[in-house]
């Protein structure tokens, strides 16, 4: 599968651990979380699990001139 950017983000408190288009394209849903990269040592109080949705514009998913 080819991988493409869609939007950079500003910083999200947390690294993004899962993500999912709606059926229909129009809604992109990602969750922020701890991603056990550093072990359970890691996983501390002030990384909180969040669900955040994202309404698709045309211009998000539209690929840019090269």
């Amino acid at each position: 599968d080819a991988k493409q950017r869609l939007k950079a983000h500003a910083n999200l408190g947390g690294p993004i651990v899962s993500t999912a288009f709606s059926g229909d394209g129009k809604l992109f849903a990602y969750a922020l979380g701890y991603d056990w990269s550093q072990g359970y040592k890691g996983n501390v109080a002030t990384i909180k699990n969040t669900i955040m949705l994202h309404a698709v514009a045309d211009d998000d998913v539209k690929p840019k001139p090269k």
